[in-house]
């Protein structure tokens, strides 16, 4: 999902240039210099970062920020009731899954059955 938010700033003389001074991104935003970070986050977690704004005249400020990317939730998309069983016969049904963290173990794995 693209994420966009502007950073604002009163004070100084215009122009305003707007960089990162420290920390990351979570890979896929970026801070455009007329002062936005904008684009698709392609990491989860926290990360923390500080921003430097520089006006015309030479005068800078910084602050410390932090995004959050949630690990989309987990669901099990495979439908109840399952395909009939035969005794005595092989039996496979693949599950499926959406969302956590991929490769997510076991989406799309077939559950096998042997006779006894």
């Amino acid at each position: 999902m693209a994420y966009s938010q502007t950073l604002a700033a009163i004070g100084g003389t215009t122009p305003y240039t707007w960089t990162l001074s420290a920390g990351a991104l979570p890979g896929g935003p970026h801070n455009e210099r007329r002062g936005g970070l904008s684009g698709t986050p392609t990491n989860y977690g926290t990360f923390n970062f500080t921003v430097q704004l520089a006006d015309y005249a030479g005068l800078t400020a910084t602050k410390a920020f932090s995004i959050t990317v949630p690990v989309p939730p987990l669901t099990i998309t495979s439908v109840s009731p399952m395909v009939n069983a035969q005794q005595a016969s092989p039996y496979s049904q693949a599950l499926t899954a959406v969302g956590g963290i991929p490769p997510t173990r076991g989406a799309s794995s077939p559950v096998r059955s042997r006779p006894a």
